[in-house]
């Protein structure tokens, strides 16, 4: 019996512990993000029409929420063509880190590539699924240059000349 109390508390503490609680707008806001397999979301990308909308202002909330709730810091971005700090020379720091290269939304899913790097600048390619207007999925993948389309960008990962990466480097 007493063996049966540990383990119904270990589970518990596992379930809990893979649920993380952020506030998004004054609403809390239970979120687990799960890793999705590139066959997964490129299933979702197929079956959404996806509407190209180059601003960092398309990028749904909830997506950059579940970003921020998963590294425990703000998710700067710039827009294509503003000032950031990305490259080898950081100039100034309140400058964004990451610049926009490319975001496409649909129903439920999303496409964002971003430059990123300090040292050895590179593209980090965002796979989003949702649920309910919820992130649900993610798959993250980097290149030394990203494609610059939606129809590029599809047909690269299909033949996976963009590599998945195994740590989430936001």
């Amino acid at each position: 019996m007493k063996k049966l109390s540990i383990i119904c508390i270990f589970l518990f503490l596992i379930a809990c512990s893979s649920t993380q609680t952020t506030s998004n707008e004054g609403n809390m806001v239970n979120q687990t993000l799960s890793k999705i397999t590139l066959k997964e979301a490129l299933s979702f990308l197929d079956s959404d029409s996806l509407v190209t909308q180059n601003t960092k202002a398309a990028i749904p909330k909830s997506l950059i929420s579940a970003i921020e709730q998963h590294t425990n810091e703000k998710f700067k971005l710039a827009n294509p063509g503003e000032r950031s700090n990305v490259g080898c020379v950081q100039s100034r720091r309140n400058l964004p880190s990451r610049q926009l290269n490319f975001f496409a939304i649909g129903k439920n899913a999303s496409i964002l590539s971003y430059k990123k790097g300090t040292r050895g600048v590179y593209d980090v390619i965002l796979l989003a699924t949702y649920r309910e207007g919820k992130v649900s999925g993610i798959w993250l993948g980097s290149s030394i240059k990203a494609p610059g389309t939606l129809t590029e960008i599809i047909n690269c990962l299909k033949q996976q000349c963009i590599h998945e990466m195994e740590e989430w480097q936001f």
